[in-house]
């Protein structure tokens, strides 16, 4: 590997505290956080430094990845965007890929008002470059920040403290304030919100009934407690998070507990209480795969919580405290359990057998499934940072230390299958053997939360699903480790320079030092450590190569009242990492501090400099001293070594045999000078040192402070700032002032006739060429602490205050060059890495489909017509990249086009492309069962169904049998999907086996779940609101809910319990009558109906909704809602309690607005897969221009059978969109594929392929004739 080329970058070191809050993980695995004035890109999941940025003039304190929401096209490739902020209200906006601010702006000068909350907003239609900045004076503002200009601004509270975005609905967001919270149910980068609730945290000030055991004291008002109330929940309170599984849901972080708080019902659900003595909450993070919680402790400790939807009907909770061991861990049977060992990794066991009983719980509680603590010597005085949760599998934990450090945790099953160890349920474990159940493959992330738990919804609606369900217990384990700099580095040592001798086993190593006497070695062209060493017990003040795998430690302690130190030096081996300590005799000796140590250039001695004392001359090879200079020997303040070429000349002429060994010493020179600033040149040879010459500098010349001597040439730099240059050869003597204080370091760079020289200053670094008229290299005004030449055009900088190593060039201009992947110790697969876009769009184009090829193969694409040489040998080499899995998943993707997609957003880390195919896959296979089950009979033939299996070529006779430990996590019992009586798959119905075998969609989703699902999931919340009502409030709420979805009997419950003293009991009786009156009769349902138009018209819409629901005008109601733009309370109504033909008219007229323009179109798209309109959607992607996207779709869809191509609109559209991806795959120069989709484009694909061709033609004859014509001229 060739190491020439080293890549200018930062190398980072502790953070500060005010870095704490700027760390953001992308989907990718991208860790980005601030580390001082730094922002650093690491690959959380390799532990590899991807970029460092460097223009912050201030601490980052605020950072933010650009999240995707486009189509990736070639028009339109993969970008790494970032934002970050620092503590002056200066922003920047990065391209992380090319290391350049792409634009940046001031949003705030008052170091009093810093910003709190920065947001990308580009989930919105056209706002891709919107910014949402939150300061903690209350100004929320919305700047575009591809212009830095500002859109609008506001005062929307008086002081803040975070902000939170709803994930189910972008124009909600809620902040903290220091007395209350802040809702907006209407923020836009258009406009100002204008629709701002204040909420306040209450607890109850009388004594309430409680329905739940669990219940809490808290509640959501909307009035100002008085003055006079000074305990309120408010107090303490650490963050406020969104819930990313339940709508309306927020957490509540105090120290000791979390506490679940319904929005719209304004009351608690339940609270995580921590044991007396249990270490304090520091973070949490929720989950959207699963109803789960990660929480951060101030032990360092991680938790993982699991939702408890189901409980076992056959064992109480006394029966469950059980703990068992289990291979050296300690499984706690309850979260209230605690242990002061320091272990690794505690789970949860509960009893239960595979006879249990499950019912659905009413109460809505978490409980502790698996908690790890971090080794104690890693985190030894030692704070958290963040924690940040892998979006994407959300199964690994990156946690960030004060130090720079960085570990990945991940949750994984312990146990699999074993009966009494956990209550979770898990995908790959259903059944006591998986051939014995046909579940279809699950497209999931490797590794994912979602692989290991079973899904919610199915265990809401599927009892077979429930009851063969197994048990699991989890851990957590370390995948991953990264560290930056030392805490405080001390000084820098670059290893021996690149010859023509060491060019085959040359590495660029760089030895820095800590004040805690470790050697950290660095590989900078990998710029990440590979090494680390205790060498010795005091701070690290030099080190000094002795050849390319060993080095000279040295140091000393702090220096007592009288200036006498401790000092140490060792000899450390870096292939064994054995270190042997020098001068043992004076280690508990005072001593002179020492200065500095200098090897020769032959590697035989080497000296020993103090700072009042003389030196000391020893012996390399056997690292004894020959001669310790006595007191009349002058106190020497710099030297050097004659370099290697002098001192080989010698060698001939001057020998010595070693006393008593057959090795020979050379002779060789050095150069001193002592603290009146004479110069002696010394001639060292074996035993004998002898002084050659003596020279007294020019009075002008201070006490020299460094030398640097290469070839004929030395130079020497004084205290006053004075270069003297000398040249031996012509002995010409030259002095020139630099101007800028006393020269702490110089020294002439590597390489043969390369005398450029650094000039290392208190306030400046300069290059000079000095065999070039001293000319000026390039200068930097800053402060450093030690320089060291990397190569001949780069320079290694350490700066001991800032904590960080800069890498640069001579000329200091661009701090941080391109991210490259070859410059990565493991290669990574990450398309946003690519320098150009068009490998990266055709490789996904291959991976996701290629019909025009006899069969898919993902493992080789020697021969799929891509023209460009440069372009295919890119995308073969990052083939090559793709884990093997992934490929395994590709080639044995049963689903076809739509599985593949899913499989290769996750590859290229789109969460948005994610979303949409794992939306179209489940509603084309839910369309797919509808139209199986709308025939009678079960003994037709697929073909008279109308269902197309996949083609023989896409299965084949090779089924996929995934391995137990790898693929069975994700594609469990995939195998018994097509052949589930292990018969052989002769005939093609077994292939329609994948279309109706339906996994539910996880509740996570909401709205686009399927009815059944989302029915069951609003009687279950409907549960748990009544279950835990406190106030009477609360109740008639509860009942207008019931109202709403049926419930009849249960609000009219409710309604009769109102307390007879209470205002509203007159009100509720009536209502109770009414409720159970229009039930038994229907003849007023006229009456009813013209009062609820009149009270919607007056403004009581929640009331006109529930009477029109009473009489079962739910169509109706909803229109209203919707006219009142109450979009989600519409369809969650529809959802809940209309018909298919009703709810898709209601969810029909919804995406219809959300596709109108200024909407929220991506949204509007999933909203129309959810009602099978799958030719709205190939519309709405053809007027987005998602030519790609709906190309694919199309495919899918007539895999599915889904589409009928006789339709004359559903040809036409078809045909639109497969013209329009041909132009895009000729403009990429793809030449099969585009001639594929233009057959498939009717009549103006035919035009679109003669056009082509007739313009290839014209082309190669115009190469033809300009070939011929230089062929002339030769002549």
């Amino acid at each position: 590997m060739s190491f020439n080329h080293i890549q200018t970058r930062y190398i980072h070191g502790a953070l500060t505290n005010a870095n704490q809050f700027a760390s953001d993980l992308s989907w990718l695995g991208l860790l980005a956080f601030g580390s001082r004035n730094l922002i650093v890109v690491v690959h959380a999941n390799t532990g590899q430094l991807i970029q460092t940025l460097s223009s912050h003039h201030a601490p980052v304190i605020l950072v933010k990845w650009w999240h995707e929401v486009q189509p990736y096209s070639a028009n339109v490739p993969y970008s790494l965007k970032l934002a970050s902020a620092d503590s002056t209200g200066m922003i920047y906006v990065w391209d992380v890929k090319d290391a350049q601010a792409l634009t940046y702006f001031q949003v705030s000068s008052n170091p009093k008002q810093p910003l709190v909350h920065i947001e990308w907003m580009n989930q919105h239609e056209g706002c891709r470059d919107s910014l949402a900045v939150l300061t903690s004076s209350g100004i929320l503002a919305v700047w575009n920040s591809g212009t830095g200009s500002c859109i609008w601004r506001r005062n929307v509270i008086d002081s803040a403290v975070s902000l939170e975005i709803d994930p189910f609905d972008y124009t909600r967001m809620l902040i903290l304030g220091n007395d209350h919270l802040l809702l907006i149910n209407d923020s836009t980068p258009y406009k100002q919100p204008q629709s701002l609730k204040q909420l306040y945290l209450r607890f109850l000030q009388q004594s309430y009934p409680s329905h739940n055991k669990q219940s809490i004291d808290i509640h959501i008002s909307t009035e100002k407690p008085p003055k006079n109330e000074i305990n309120t929940p408010h107090q303490n309170l650490l963050a406020v998070h969104f819930s990313k599984f339940h709508r309306n849901v927020i957490l509540l972080l105090y120290r000791f507990s979390i506490v679940f708080l319904h929005l719209t019902g304004r009351q608690a659900l339940s609270q995580i209480t921590l044991d007396k003595g249990t270490s304090p909450f520091l973070k949490i993070v929720t989950c959207r795969q699963r109803d789960a919680v990660y929480g951060l402790h101030e032990n360092s400790s991680l938790s993982f919580r699991l939702q408890q939807s189901y409980k076992n009907s056959r064992f109480n909770s006394e029966t469950d405290n059980t703990v068992e061991n289990h291979s050296n861990e300690l499984l706690v049977a309850s979260p209230n359990i605690r242990t002061n060992r320091s272990l690794s990794t505690h789970s949860i066991d509960e009893r239960s057998t595979n006879n249990s009983v499950y019912s659905l719980s009413s109460e809505f509680y978490y409980e502790l499934k698996c908690q790890a603590d971090v080794m104690r010597e890693v985190t030894r005085n030692a704070r958290h940072v963040q924690l940040n949760l892998c979006l994407s599998t959300e199964s690994r934990m990156v946690i960030l230390y004060p130090e720079g450090k960085i570990q990945v945790w991940e949750l994984t099953p312990k146990s699999l299958g074993i009966a009494g160890s956990s209550t979770l349920a898990i995908h790959q474990s259903i059944g006591p053997n998986p051939a014995d159940i046909t579940q279809a493959p699950k497209i999931t992330q490797v590794n994912s939360l979602s692989s290991y738990i079973a899904s919610e919804a199915e265990l809401l609606t599927n009892d077979m699903y429930r009851d063969r369900c197994h048990i699991v217990t989890f851990r957590f384990s370390i995948v991953s480790y990264y560290e930056g700099l030392f805490h405080n580095p001390t000084c820098i040592r670059m290893g021996p320079a690149m010859t023509t001798k060491n060019k085959s086993v040359y590495k660029p190593l760089l030895a820095v030092g800590s004040h805690q006497g470790r050697v950290q070695i660095f590989n900078l062209y990998y710029h990440t450590p590979i090494r680390t060493f205790s060498v010795i017990n005091c701070p690290v003040i030099g080190i000094q190569w002795t050849s390319m795998y060993s080095m000279l430690v040295y140091g000393h302690t702090e220096p007592a009242l009288t200036g006498q130190v401790r000092n140490e030096i060792s000899y450390l081996d870096l292939n064994s990492g054995e270190s042997v300590t020098l001068r043992k005799g004076h280690l508990s000796e005072p001593d002179c501090p020492i200065e500095s140590i200098k090897v020769s250039s032959l590697k035989q001695y080497f000296l020993v400099v103090f700072r009042d004392k003389p030196l000391e001359y020893w012996d390399l090879f056997t690292l004894t001293p020959i001669r310790i200079l006595s007191a009349p020997n002058p106190i020497t303040t710099a030297v050097e070594w004659a370099p290697a070429n002098i001192s080989s000349k010698m060698r001939a002429q001057h020998t010595q045999k070693k006393p008593g060994q057959g090795e020979t010493y050379f002779q060789e020179v050095y150069l001193m000078s002592d603290i009146d600033g004479i110069l002696y040149q010394i001639v060292a040879e074996g035993t004998t040192l002898r002084e050659a010459s003596r020279f007294s500098p020019e009075t002008a010349m201070g006490v020299v402070t460094s030398i640097s001597w290469k070839g004929d040439l030395i130079v020497i730099g004084d205290s006053d700032g004075n270069l003297s240059l000398w040249d031996t050869k012509t002995k010409k003597y030259k002095m020139l002032q630099t101007a800028r204080g006393g020269i702490k370091q110089l020294r002439i760079g590597p390489g043969k006739g390369n005398f450029k020289l650094f000039i290392l200053s208190h306030n400046w670094v300069e290059v000079k060429d000095i065999a070039n008229n001293s000319e000026l290299c390039g200068q930097l005004k800053q402060s450093f602490d030690a320089c060291e030449w990397v190569n001949p055009d780069k320079l290694c900088m350490l700066n001991v205050s800032e904590g960080w190593i800069r890498i640069s060039n001579l000329a200091f201009l661009q701090e941080n060059d391109p991210s490259k992947k070859d410059q990565l110790t493991t290669p990574i697969f990450c398309p946003h890495l690519m320098r150009q876009a068009k490998p990266a769009f055709l490789l996904r184009t291959l991976l996701q489909h290629h019909p025009w090829l006899e069969r898919y193969d993902a493992t080789s694409f020697e021969d799929v017509g891509i023209t460009s040489l440069s372009v295919k040998r890119e995308v073969l080499a990052s083939l090559l990249l793709i884990p093997d899995l992934y490929i395994s998943m590709l080639n044995n993707a049963k689903l076809g086009v739509a599985e593949r997609c899913c499989i290769s957003s996750i590859l290229y880390g789109d969460s948005n492309e994610h979303s949409f195919w794992l939306l179209a896959l489940h509603y084309l296979r839910e369309f797919s069962k509808q139209k199986k089950s709308s025939f009678n009979g079960d003994d037709q033939t697929d073909s008279e169904l109308g269902l197309k299996p996949i083609k023989p070529r896409q299965l084949g006779s090779d089924l996929f049998v995934p391995e137990r430990n790898a693929l069975e996590r994700i594609t469990s019992s995939r195998e018994c999907l097509f052949n589930p009586d292990n018969k052989s798959d002769t005939t093609e119905t077994n292939y329609n086996t994948v279309f109706l075998d339906l996994p539910k969609l996880e509740l996570s989703h909401d709205l686009l779940c399927d009815r059944s699902s989302y029915q069951l999931l609003a009687l279950k919340w409907q549960d748990i609101l009544e279950a835990n009502r406190r106030t009477p409030l609360q109740t008639r709420e509860c009942a207008g809910q019931l109202i709403q979805i049926n419930e009849a009997d249960r609000a009219v419950q409710l309604l009769l319990e109102t307390d007879s003293n209470d205002p509203n009991y007159h009100v509720d009786s009536l209502r109770a009558c009414l409720v159970a009156t229009i039930r038994s009769s229907g003849a007023s349902q006229s009456t009813i109906k013209l009062v609820a138009t009149s009270l919607i018209a007056n403004g009581h819409l929640e009331k006109g909704v529930e009477l029109l629901c009473l009489i079962d005008k739910g169509l109706d109601a909803c229109r209203y809602l919707q006219t009142y733009r109450k979009w989600y309370e519409a369809a969650h109504l529809a959802k809940s309690i209309l018909n298919a033909n009703e709810c898709h008219e209601v969810f029909m007229r919804w995406g219809d607005h959300l596709t109108s323009p200024m909407a929220n179109r991506q949204q509007g798209i999933l909203v129309y897969l959810s009602i099978f309109e799958f030719q709205r959607v190939l519309e709405m992607l053809y007027a987005m221009r998602y030519f790609e996207r709906a190309a694919l779709l199309v495919e899918a869809c007539l895999e599915f059978n889904v589409l009928d191509l006789a339709i004359p609109e559903v040809q036409s559209i078809c045909e639109a969109i497969f013209l329009e991806y041909a132009r895009v795959l000729f403009s990429l120069e793809y030449i099969i594929a585009a001639e594929y989709y233009s057959n498939k484009s009717g009549e103006n694909g035919r035009k679109l392929l003669s056009e082509f061709r007739s313009k290839q033609e014209e082309l190669d004859d115009t190469i033809v004739d300009t070939n011929t014509d230089e062929s002339k001229f030769q002549i």
